[in-house]
């Protein structure tokens, strides 16, 4: 947010187009799939955007799905136990 004590007007417009364009270029928005308006304006494509998307979720789907699969078959085992012989 853009709140501050500005010395002079020259200063405010610095730090005011500072907020600016980190806003428009480095913050994702969620309205906009977490893509910056930006990216969302330079690709000027809704598809590819949403191809790349779709092709983000995957991978981080096959990486999570693997990491926990590796987990799984990696966790140490514990003592067997039999009913009835406690």
């Amino acid at each position: 947010y853009v709140v501050g004590d500005y010395q002079t007007e020259a200063v405010a417009k610095e730090e005011i187009g500072a907020y600016i364009k980190w806003y428009n270029e480095q913050r994702p928005h969620q309205a906009l799939w977490n893509y910056t308006p930006w990216q969302v304006h330079d690709a000027n494509n809704k598809t590819r955007l949403l191809e790349a998307l779709k092709e983000l979720k995957r991978k981080t789907w096959t990486e999570r799905k693997e990491y926990w699969m590796d987990k799984k078959s990696n966790a140490p085992k514990g003592p067997t136990i039999v009913p009835g012989t406690t």
